[in-house]
């Protein structure tokens, strides 16, 4: 009996214009996101980016090669999505897109942390629907470890956990 070939992974096709256009994007945001993140912002920019994270976030898709429109995308961002996804999918073009939460929730800590010098805590955590306590948190981890107050940096107890 004869050996089958074996599967090759399914790639892009070539012969698909490569985008030119891409949407402009706050390099700030860009730098706060994960990969995956940031390769779908900068193929759709921050909007559209939520409503497909809203729609689909949380589940695995499977990105076509040579569909001209899905999920609700034009073909120009679909062919933007599907160059700027195609490092992070797998064998089979299948990715799990995450939840549209965790693209704000990067950005959101730091804008409360470039307002930390011009806002209070207590103005801050309105403006985003936190509580103080919240805001008081977001701070410590832009801050790094926090030492004990009242020592010196010899002289405090050392970190189990670090």
């Amino acid at each position: 009996m004869a050996k089958r070939p074996a599967r090759q992974p399914v790639h892009q096709d070539r012969s698909a214009p490569v985008p030119t256009h891409w949407p402009a994007v706050d390099d700030e945001l860009m730098r706060t996101l994960p990969p995956v993140l940031r390769a779908i912002v900068r193929a759709l920019g921050f909007g559209r980016a939520r409503e497909l994270l809203e729609e689909r976030g949380g589940a695995p898709i499977w990105i076509p090669v040579q569909k001209l429109a899905a999920f609700g995308l034009q073909p120009d961002e679909m062919q933007r999505l599907r160059v700027a996804l195609e490092p992070h999918l797998n064998e089979t073009r299948r990715i799990t897109l995450p939840k549209v939460d965790k693209l704000f929730l990067r950005y959101r800590n730091e804008q409360i942390l470039r307002d930390r010098g011009n806002r209070s805590a207590r103005e801050i955590a309105q403006i985003h629907a936190l509580t103080t306590r919240q805001v008081l948190n977001i701070f410590a981890q832009g801050d790094g470890p926090v030492s004990c107050r009242g020592q010196d940096e010899d002289s405090r107890q050392p970190d189990l956990f670090a």
